[in-house]
Order: structure tokens, then sequence, then C-alpha cells
């Protein structure tokens, strides 16, 4: 059985209209791993906004972040870091009234329960 799991997280924006973005972080940490001799490669997609049920086979997925920073040797890790300046910088630019954000594994990695 596939063991998928895809994560979406939407903030709002409305209120940074006509700003100059700051230094912008997406934070989070890691509260179990199956496995902690595999290689973590946890990834963030900056999506369209969320308009219908989420498709698994062909999800919005916009612009991969760069990233995770701050991976530590600890596992699970405390705390994982994405910049995502750049892409809140140009939806802000653009006039989008909110972010929407998909934290997953590898298309290849997802069924894989070791990871």
């Amino acid at each position: 059985m596939p063991h998928s799991t895809r994560s979406y997280f939407t903030f709002d924006l409305s209120t940074l209209a006509g700003s100059t973005v700051g230094p912008t972080q997406f934070v989070t940490d890691e509260k179990s791993v199956a496995d902690c001799s595999k290689v973590r490669t946890e990834q963030l997609w900056l999506t369209d906004a969320d308009t219908a049920p989420t498709r698994w086979r062909s999800p919005a997925e916009r612009s991969q972040l760069s990233g995770p920073v701050g991976l530590t040797a600890a596992c699970p890790s405390g705390r994982l870091v994405w910049d995502a300046t750049a892409a809140v910088q140009g939806l802000v630019t653009a006039g989008a009234k909110q972010a929407t954000f998909e934290l997953r594994l590898p298309a290849g990695q997802e069924a894989d329960p070791a990871l």
C-alpha cells in the first residue's frame, strides 16, 4: 500500500500589498522519522492556490524552494528551514493575496515507508 503524505500550508499575504518583503523562511521540525539511517530529502514547493480537492497525481507545483538548510545531524531534526523570500516577494509583487506551499518527499520516494 502506498505511503504518501503531502502537507499544504496557505498564508495570508493581503497585509503585505505594495511591500518589500524582508527575509522570509518556512520553518518546521521533524517529530518522528521511520529510519534515521536513510537520507532525509524533504522538499518544499510553491503551489497554486487550492481551488479544488487536492490532486495527488498532478499537484499544481510552481517552483521548488532550495533547502532545507539547517537540517541537523540529530534524527529527528529539530529545525528544517527553507528560504521563501523570493517566492513570497514574487507573489506580493504580482498582487497575490495568499501563498500556498506543499511539503513532501520527492515523487520517487513517496511510496517508501522507510522515508
